[in-house]
């Protein structure tokens, strides 16, 4: 379900709807921090990440890259790229 969700999120932002992809992003992380889901959360935080890049909140992009490269080391490359590549955006 996280994992739909986090992709509803993404067509979202390819649309141009960035307000309800920011709404989606923020609504899949606060659910995977419930429920300690360390999986879906780095996804959820890269495509929050390049939102609020495209959003124009540049400060809240960098602090949402930080976070999720702070996590994800644990979880492999795939997960630090990510959280690179929404970083190099921001």
């Amino acid at each position: 379900s996280r994992l739909s969700r986090n992709g509803i999120g993404w067509a979202h932002m390819l649309q141009g709807d960035l307000v309800a992809a920011l709404a989606q992003f923020r609504e899949v992380r606060t659910e995977c921090e419930q429920a300690h889901d360390e999986l879906h959360r780095p996804m959820a935080l890269t495509g929050l990440g390049i939102a609020l890049g495209y959003h124009g909140d540049v400060d809240a992009a960098l602090a949402t890259a930080r976070e999720a490269l702070d996590g994800a080391a644990a979880l492999g490359e795939f997960f630090v790229g990510l959280a690179n590549a929404q970083l190099s955006q921001a």
